[in-house]
């Protein structure tokens, strides 16, 4: 598997098996590629501007060589989530039906009826991704029912009611 990485004015292009994905290079950082290695460096001013700009690249090579993936779950009595194409249709406990568009970049691959597991090569997009399917119906810090990642530790309130 390659890493294929070019750079064109201030965007830095990184292609790999699963895709292409850009970088906008801050201004004070300069990228230069000799042979198979790539070189960031800065002012000392910068040098946090230079790490930053090292830990990204990075990720987006790891990201189009094996790819990120986030698995959701959905907490609830009933609740589901259905696959057609390109939308996902969430039964979340409201009237209705909840439908969400799958972007082009994403492949989300259904688990089983309450889980599912959200797969691309950007890990930005992914976090964001997850963090919009979480905004459908946050977790509820009594019950625990909504829309969470798995890696989500789930803290439970207890009751102010009195048992009498």
């Amino acid at each position: 598997m390659f890493i294929y990485i070019f750079q064109h004015n201030k965007l830095l292009y990184i292609r790999g098996p699963l895709g292409l994905l850009r970088y906008n290079v801050p201004s004070g950082i300069d990228i230069c590629k000799y042979r198979s290695m790539v070189y960031i460096s800065g002012q000392k001013a910068a040098h946090p501007l230079v790490a930053m700009s090292h830990r990204i690249v990075c990720q987006k090579m790891k990201g189009l060589e094996v790819g990120f993936s986030e698995i959701m779950i959905i907490a609830g009595m009933g609740w589901r989530v259905d696959k057609e194409d390109v939308l996902l249709k969430f039964t979340i406990g409201y009237s209705h039906i909840v439908h969400y568009l799958i972007p082009n970049d994403i492949e989300i691959v259904l688990l089983s009826k309450n889980l599912f597991k959200i797969f691309g090569s950007d890990l930005s997009r992914i976090q964001c991704i997850a963090s919009e399917l979480c905004k459908l119906r946050s977790s509820d810090v009594y019950k625990g029912k909504g829309i969470r990642r798995q890696a989500f530790k789930v803290v439970l309130k207890s009751s102010t009611k009195s048992k009498v």
